[in-house]
């Protein structure tokens, strides 16, 4: 089975009151492009479609054109989960009719069973080549319909995700039934112990909080690799903005958004996954498979830039764009350090107005300081930070508030409180109001 792995569209994003649609159009253009000529023969994709609950209507033709256009070619199963930015009854409003055409829509988890997540992924001949479990968004109060006091320890979104993952696994082992065939699933959710993001992130990143911002503190952030039962050959994930894998499993993926979504995204490469299962030869069980995942670097058709620095290193950065006009439409954010007796909006007016027609300044912001966290980390940059769990964020913390002391003896501060602060954290997060 080979399909491609996709996330976080957010259709109908306007980033500083951008009109993206034809950046959506031409990158769904490619994307068709890439399904025909890899031969997948399903599309996954794992949530935020939209990046409204009640999307422009130019955002939900530009979606259904892209659909409709998939009509003919290999590609012969889309599955559709609500993400986080999805109204889940706006995608369930349309799953009967798009189901005719093999278009499986999941917009949301309530009044649905584990069986109505799973479905057949049918090849050129109309013949089961696997079985994909559609896993959407789920609330906290959604999750409550899983969660079992009874299970071992853990928090409580290990304990409902576990048990959600469990339960649509049975389904879909049951869909299966005797047939050699390999089993997916997707979600739409916060995963820790996230690979890449100290490479991916630089130190000058910074998050664009009005802009979106990652749910990482909360009932729902950091779910376990554990949940996810490891009889999935593959997990297809969405939420997550960036191409990263979940506690180095290959086979649990984040494909992230193919768009940039705040500045503070610029410097991450874009990526969709293509993933072929194929059987085990080397094994003797004939449900024993072979999962391969490659990246597929996205093309940019509008350039986001951020420019660090003081005034002087501003005008040298935007006096490029005149020397060195862009070919593609540039939006540029001057994230700028303040200088007394500089009015940097006034010595950069007149230049800006000679930039090129295709080149914009659209965002100016304030660094206000080299130390973004104010919290004694001068090494962590915030959207870094955004990416940590509770213990990770504890033991940063510990580290800077104990200058004086060694390393041996800041670990075993760590060592001597850490369990308390989980045991707290986990109380917290476990909803017991204690």
């Amino acid at each position: 089975m080979k399909f491609i792995h996709t996330s976080d569209w957010h259709l109908g994003n306007r980033m500083y009151e951008i009109d993206r649609n034809d950046e959506a159009r031409k990158f769904l253009d490619w994307l068709k492009e890439q399904i025909v000529a890899n031969g997948a023969e399903a599309l996954v994709i794992a949530g935020d479609i939209y990046d409204k609950i009640n999307p422009p209507n130019e955002a939900k033709k530009v979606f259904h054109n892209f659909l409709a256009s998939l009509h003919g070619t290999c590609c012969k199963n889309v599955f559709v989960t609500g993400g986080n930015h999805d109204s889940g009854d706006l995608l369930d409003s349309e799953k009967q009719i798009l189901s005719s055409l093999n278009i499986h829509v999941v917009g949301q988890i309530s009044n649905i069973t584990p069986q109505d997540m799973v479905f057949e992924v049918l090849d050129g001949d109309g013949k089961a080549s696997g079985i994909c479990a559609a896993v959407p968004y789920a609330s906290e109060s959604e999750l409550r319909t899983y969660f079992d006091e009874a299970t071992e320890a853990g928090t409580f979104s290990d304990k409902a995700y576990g048990a959600l993952y469990s339960r649509v696994l049975e389904a879909a082992k049951k869909l299966r039934g005797d047939r050699a065939l390999p089993i997916i699933a997707s979600g739409h959710l916060y995963a820790k112990d996230l690979e890449g993001r100290r490479q991916t992130l630089t130190e000058n990143d910074k998050l664009d909080d009005g802009i979106r911002s990652l749910d990482v503190v909360g009932n729902l952030g950091t779910v376990s690799a554990s949940v996810f039962p490891d009889e999935f050959n593959y997990v297809a994930l969405g939420h997550i903005h960036y191409s990263t894998t979940v506690g180095g499993n290959k086979n649990i993926t984040y494909s992230g958004s193919p768009f940039v979504m705040g500045f503070d995204e610029t410097n991450i490469e874009r990526y969709v996954n293509l993933i072929d299962i194929q059987p085990d030869k080397n094994s003797s069980s004939k449900i024993e498979f072979n999962t391969k995942v490659s990246k597929i670097p996205v093309p940019q058709t509008i350039i986001f830039k951020r420019i660090f620095g003081n005034c002087a290193t501003a005008r040298a950065e935007l006096e490029k764009f005149i020397k060195n006009p862009p070919q593609k439409e540039t939006y540029i954010e001057i994230n700028y350090l303040p200088e007394n007796g500089i009015d940097i909006h006034y010595q950069l007016e007149e230049l800006i107005a000679n930039l090129p027609q295709n080149v914009n300044v659209v965002s100016w912001k304030v660094k206000t300081s080299e130390d973004v966290l104010k919290y004694g980390m001068p090494d962590v940059g915030m959207a870094e930070l955004k990416t940590f769990n509770e213990e990770e964020i504890f033991k940063l913390l510990v580290k800077a508030k104990s200058p004086n002391l060694n390393d041996q003896e800041i670990d075993s501060k760590i060592e001597r409180l850490l369990p308390l602060f989980m045991e707290i954290a986990n109380t917290q997060f476990n909803g017991d109001g204690e």
